[in-house]
């Protein structure tokens, strides 16, 4: 039995790569840069940071190649980069890619580099520096948008969650992997499928945080208040200070009518940030509906003079013209 399990893991693992492979197949043929290195001779971003990440079956990947090229002992000096790994002075032992050949100005794992080194510069979380040959060309990605925005992102998360699920070791490996799936399945609109991996992850774990206000959220696009309540209390009682389950709290409150609850969350948070510009919005409206307009007016300014932008407290601003008004 055991050696059935063994051959069905490595049968899988091989499946995995092959599934990986295509994707990077795929990948090229979309982001064909023809003949053009429009990087040349830059290599900035291969030899001074890692903004992009390296996944775990990307890592098994070129590990596995790195061992067919007779040079393994590569891969650890690639794991101390990805993990900015740092000495004992506390220097990173790598500040640029171990893997890049700065001899012949290229990278020395291009066939089988990791995903994110290739849709970079095409697209970035960030605005390209001034210097670089896709400033003004790269398309900027966010969090919610990544997966709509760039090349294969389902694809390749999918996959990326599936292998950390399956090669998982421990229970809290298997809690953070299906917790990650049911994020990006999120974020993805899939709202249904994401809820399953969720609860699979507190099925191990019900103490897990992350997993608990993932599912608060989701009951909460889904209209379900009193569930999503419930799921936010289970992950705020695993982390106390957590400042985004506060105010998500608040705001839950505050559909329940429970102003006093929603005021008490609110100024533990300006008891540590009195500048924090979505405790200070909420704040001003839940003074405008205990009726104390003098005080929603002044902490609705405090919150417009930290972003003019804020939408609470411009619609608390609105609130007060309009009553004046009427």
């Amino acid at each position: 039995m055991e050696d059935y399990i063994f051959f069905f893991k490595i049968i899988m693992k091989t499946d995995f790569f092959e599934r990986l492979e295509k994707i990077y197949s795929k990948a090229a043929e979309l982001l064909d840069r023809g003949k053009k290195n429009f990087c040349s001779p830059c290599r900035f971003c291969c030899t001074r940071f890692l903004l992009h990440g390296v996944s775990q079956i990307e890592y098994d990947l070129i590990k596995i190649r790195l061992k067919e090229e007779g040079r393994e002992y590569r891969a650890k000096d690639f794991r101390d980069y990805i993990q900015k790994k740092r000495d004992l002075q506390g220097e990173l032992i790598y500040e640029g890619c171990p893997l890049y050949n700065t001899e012949r100005m290229g990278c020395s794992i291009y066939s089988f580099r990791p995903y994110s080194c290739r849709y970079y510069g095409f697209y970035s979380p960030v605005p390209e520096l001034l210097f670089c040959a896709f400033h003004g060309y790269s398309i900027i990605y966010s969090v919610k948008n990544f997966y709509d925005i760039v090349p294969l992102a389902k694809e390749f998360l999918e996959l990326r969650n599936e292998y950390n699920i399956f090669t998982a070791k421990t229970d809290e490996e298997r809690v953070e992997a299906l917790y990650q799936a049911g994020y990006d399945l999120y974020f993805q609109d899939n709202r249904e499928k994401s809820l399953t991996y969720l609860l699979k992850a507190i099925a191990i774990d019900p103490c897990h945080w992350k997993s608990n206000f993932q599912i608060s959220q989701l009951y909460y696009s889904r209209g379900k208040v009193e569930e999503s309540i419930n799921f936010a209390e289970r992950a705020l009682k695993r982390v106390p200070d957590n400042i985004d389950i506060k105010i998500h709290m608040s705001l839950l409150y505050i559909l329940q009518n429970r102003i006093i609850e929603s005021g008490n969350l609110i100024l533990d948070i300006l008891s540590e940030d009195r500048e924090n510009k979505i405790a200070l919005s909420i704040m001003a409206y839940l003074f405008y509906l205990s009726g104390k307009t003098e005080e929603a007016y002044i902490y609705s300014q405090k919150a417009l003079s930290l972003d003019p932008e804020l939408p609470m407290a411009n619609r608390v601003m609105d609130f007060l013209m309009n009553d004046r008004d009427a």
